[in-house]
């Protein structure tokens, strides 16, 4: 007898219309309820396999991914979250029950998961997290544009940064976030500004070995009320860091706390010769000053 005839019948019955089935298929079912075991090779259909290498399985991608839950697992796969949950719980009652032949070999040949799921980063602090929201911000985007690109809410991002403590779920989208939005300036000049005047560092003056840890400082951005002492050679690295990151001549002066005549000084500390007036600038540096 099939299972779903034998579905069927009971289902009748408990409906109250009962039917008759073959006295063959009758007898092996009262033969169950003598207590005699079931056969070795009957104890599990033959279109299943063992289930546990499948419940291993999905326990190393929610370990290796953050934001991995089971109904992400499931879609990779290309199966119904629900026949995944409901396989696994049945393993979980009855180790020795199987688990659907196709159903196992979709799922053991899933080995990376798409956003939102992140590979987990253990070394990650809610520093770094931190960190980089406010990077993202100083690149021009919203919290509204990194919510939206790591699947969370601007109100999320919010208490991050208010109260300086991160979920899973908070970490696993900013982490996302950051995958997708770091290298490519954001469209809100008034974001931009407001974090420069909070003195948020874009995500070029950080390293990622170094972003996580509360000790580092950022590079290439200059401390309110400190005075550094400049040389040529720090000065050509800060404003080939500042042009790349889209910023003009004034506004890349004004974060360095820099006058254009000082800058000028000091990457150009001798006059040019009188025969010489017509010469072009030769690095980045000093086109941004020229222009």
């Amino acid at each position: 007898m099939t299972p779903s005839t034998l579905a069927s019948a009971l289902k009748d019955v408990e409906t109250g219309r009962p039917r008759r089935i073959q006295a063959s298929a009758a007898e092996q079912l009262l033969a169950l309820g003598s207590g005699a075991p079931l056969p070795e090779g009957q104890a599990r259909r033959c279109d299943t396999v063992a289930a546990a290498p499948v419940a291993a399985h999905v326990r190393h991608l929610q370990l290796h991914y953050d934001g991995a839950d089971l109904a992400l697992i499931a879609r990779t796969a290309g199966i119904n979250p629900s026949t995944l949950a409901s396989a696994l719980a049945d393993h979980a009652q009855d180790p020795a029950r199987g688990i659907n032949r196709n159903i196992a070999a979709r799922v053991l040949a899933v080995t990376d998961l798409p956003t939102p799921a992140f590979p987990r980063h253990a070394d990650v602090t809610t520093t770094g997290l931190i960190r980089r929201v406010q990077a993202l911000c100083a690149l021009g985007w919203t919290l509204t544009s990194i919510g939206q690109a790591g699947g969370t809410t601007p109100r999320s991002l919010c208490d991050l940064l208010r109260t300086q403590r991160s979920t899973s779920t908070q970490r696993s989208a900013v982490l996302t976030a950051w995958n997708k939005l770091s290298h490519r300036p954001g469209p809100s000049v008034t974001g931009r500004r407001r974090a420069a005047d909070k003195g948020w560092a874009p995500p070029l003056a950080w390293e990622e070995h170094t972003i996580d840890y509360p000790a580092e400082t950022p590079s290439g951005t200059r401390t309110p009320r400190h005075t550094q002492i400049w040389t040529p050679e720090l000065l050509h690295y800060e404003l080939e860091f500042l042009t790349r990151l889209g910023l003009g001549r004034a506004h890349a002066l004004q974060r360095l706390s820099l006058s254009s005549k000082r800058a000028r000084a000091l990457l150009d500390p001798s006059p040019a010769p009188a025969h010489n007036t017509t010469s072009q600038p030769t690095t980045p540096a000093q086109q941004m000053l020229a222009a």
